[in-house]
């Protein structure tokens, strides 16, 4: 019912990444994923939920969402959240993310 309970389940084993459940986000019942809510947490607040999943393609569209409405800088902390995060989960979800997936931007710009 809540990201608190979901997390304890997955702590303890009972819920894995990918497995669909439903849970209140930011006052809204979701029909989403663990793995979708942990992605969702790092992202600017005000940012909206992305339910997607996310392949390299998706990372960039939403990182390029992010530089358009919150500028470089706040998107270059959101990526570098989302390489902890993705370091931390690779291994349990059998995926990985290298520099290339990520947006550079122009250090000029």
């Amino acid at each position: 019912s809540s990201v608190y309970e979901a997390e304890l389940a997955y702590d303890s084993g009972a819920l894995q990444l990918q497995t669909p459940i439903k849970i209140h986000v930011n006052g809204q019942l979701r029909e989403t994923t663990l793995g979708r809510v942990f992605f969702n947490e790092i992202l600017p607040e005000g940012f909206p939920y992305d339910n997607s999943v996310q392949n390299s393609k998706q990372l960039k569209k939403v990182l390029a969402r992010i530089f358009n409405k919150y500028g470089a800088e706040e998107t270059a902390k959101t990526a570098d959240r989302m390489k902890g995060l993705a370091f931390r989960f690779a291994t349990v979800a059998a995926v990985s993310t290298g520099k290339d997936d990520y947006v550079q931007f122009d250090e000029s710009a």
